[in-house]
């Protein structure tokens, strides 16, 4: 009997909403609507614009301030926890692709080729900001990847994570191709293309809420994670 309920608590660790299981799921899950989304629109190239200069210079933007906020990102992280942290972290990918919503809405009503100085100074704001969240958003992934999981079950649970999150840029490369199939627009996607990555990003956001707090996360083998500050010793 003994054996048998030592199983059955394992089972519930496994499979319950505090799980250390069920929280790299979701942390799979959200990383496969946002940066997962984020993969299968650049992989359009030029962000689904007929001109690459202003995906470019966005990405270039979000790359530098990428390399700056992967650093502070850690500290951030220890400051305001997974929920937060990663909220902050999702929020700027669906401000990214609004900016080349508007920029596309700005090209259907110009008549000279391109779009205005201030519609492409947006986008590049936009990955600026993408930037500081892709920072705060790896830095948690990492965080919570890492320490979640028992020793023995680590590998899986990583390779669990990767393959979750790159099934989104898999499934993702379908929304601009079913969306744009008979599109008779030239060189560039359509809006619908744009709302589309925008509301499974907005999904991806809204999942963080479901993130609890690390204390409360129960390992498979029934203990819990436990998590310091930076006034705590290390456990020898």
């Amino acid at each position: 009997h003994r054996e048998r309920d030592r199983e059955m608590g394992m089972t519930w660790h496994w499979h319950g909403s505090k799980a250390a299981f069920t929280q790299v799921c979701l942390v799979g899950l959200i990383c496969f609507c946002c940066p997962g989304m984020f993969n299968a629109l650049n992989g359009m190239g030029a962000g689904g614009q007929e001109d690459p200069r202003v995906a470019n210079n966005s990405l270039t933007a979000l790359y530098a301030f990428f390399a700056l906020f992967g650093l502070l990102g850690g500290g951030l992280y220890n400051v305001c926890g997974p929920r937060l942290t990663l909220f902050a972290g999702c929020l700027p990918y669906v401000l990214y692709v609004a900016s080349y919503l508007y920029y596309n809405v700005r090209a259907d009503k110009t008549t000279t080729t391109g779009s205005s100085s201030s519609s492409s100074f947006f986008v590049v704001v936009a990955g600026a900001i993408l930037g500081i969240g892709a920072g705060l958003l790896w830095a948690a992934q990492g965080a919570i990847i890492t320490s979640y999981p028992n020793p023995s079950r680590k590998g899986r649970f990583i390779s669990l994570f990767w393959t979750i999150f790159n099934l989104g840029a898999v499934l993702g490369a379908f929304i601009p191709f079913a969306l744009n199939f008979r599109s008779e627009n030239s060189g560039r996607v359509t809006n619908a293309t744009y709302i589309a990555f925008m509301c499974v990003m907005s999904l991806g956001t809204l999942l963080t809420l479901l993130l609890s707090n690390p204390d409360s996360v129960v390992r498979d083998d029934g203990t819990r994670v436990r998590t310091h500050t930076s006034h705590e010793p290390l456990p020898s």
